[in-house]
């Protein structure tokens, strides 16, 4: 699972769009579509380049009812989970370079 210090954005060659109660997410270079419900739309709402997991899940503890080691258990799996299907990226070491 991530760490909670990663930061994470969106692949340029993704494209998403809440419709709904869910996302739809466009790979365009791999030429898949893909639906998330409202909570892993909220998800990559957050991954935004600039926080990270552990302020995402920080974030979501405010809006969800759910116990706050549940809740980073689930996002840290679906990050894990769109990482490897090439949704987003890993981008820590471009922000902590940023910071120097």
């Amino acid at each position: 699972m991530p760490d909670l210090n990663l930061v994470f954005r969106r692949k340029d060659d993704i494209r998403y769009r809440v419709v709904g109660d869910e996302a739809i997410v466009v790979r365009q270079n791999a030429a898949e579509v893909l639906a998330l419900n409202d909570v892993g739309a909220r998800v990559l709402e957050l991954i935004d380049a600039d926080k990270t997991l552990a302020q995402v899940i920080a974030t979501m503890s405010g809006e969800y009812d759910v116990r706050p080691d549940e809740l980073a258990n689930d996002v840290q799996r679906f990050v894990a989970a769109i990482r490897d299907a090439g949704i987003v990226v890993d981008v820590s070491e471009e922000v902590s370079e940023k910071v120097r």
